[in-house]
C-alpha cells in the first residue's frame, strides 16, 4: 500500500502489518505457550483496529508504540498472575489458588525452608549410611581373607 499523507503526516499503513509480523518473536520473549501468540494478536489487533478503523486524523508513532507497549505490558501481567496461579496449586493441591500474592510468596518461602531442612537430614543420613557400607565392606574382605587362610 501507498503511504497516505496527511499534511504534515506520513501515515504508513503497511506499518500496522509489520506489527503484526513482529507479534511472533514478541511472544517468544514473554511465553512458552503458543496460545498466548493467538492472545496477544487479537488484543493488539483489536487495538490497532480501533485506532485505524475510523476517519481520524492518523496517530504519530510515539502514540502507536505506547499502544503496542501497554499490549506488552498486559502480557506480562497476565503471564505473571498465571504462573502465581500455578505456584498457587503447586504448593497446595487440591485447595482453591489464593490470590494474595503475598502470602502465596510467604507460603513458597516456607515450603521452600521446609524442603532444604528435609534436604539436609537426607544428606547427613545418605552420608551415616556410606560410611556403615564401607565399614561392612572391610569386615566383608576381612572374613573373604580369614576364610581363604
Amino acid at each position: 500500500m501507498e503511504p497516505v499523507e496527511d499534511g504534515d503526516l506520513d501515515l504508513d499503513l503497511d506499518f500496522y502489518a509489520r506489527i503484526m509480523e513482529g507479534s511472533e518473536s514478541v511472544d517468544l520473549y514473554l511465553n512458552d505457550s503458543p496460545s498466548a501468540a493467538v492472545d496477544f494478536d487479537a488484543y493488539c489487533a483489536n487495538v490497532i483496529t480501533q485506532e485505524n478503523g475510523t476517519r481520524k486524523r492518523g496517530r504519530n508513532d510515539q502514540t502507536v508504540r505506547q499502544g503496542s507497549k501497554a499490549c506488552r505490558e498486559k502480557m506480562r501481567r497476565d503471564k505473571i498472575n498465571e504462573r502465581f496461579s500455578e505456584l498457587s496449586r503447586l504448593l497446595e493441591p487440591g485447595r482453591p489458588a489464593k490470590t494474595d500474592k503475598y502470602a502465596l510468596l510467604d507460603d513458597a518461602i516456607r515450603v521452600l525452608n521446609q524442603l532444604k531442612g528435609e534436604v539436609n537430614v537426607l544428606k547427613e543420613a545418605n552420608t551415616k549410611l556410606e560410611e556403615e557400607i564401607k565399614i561392612l565392606k572391610e569386615e566383608k574382605h576381612e572374613l573373604r581373607e580369614e576364610k581363604s587362610q
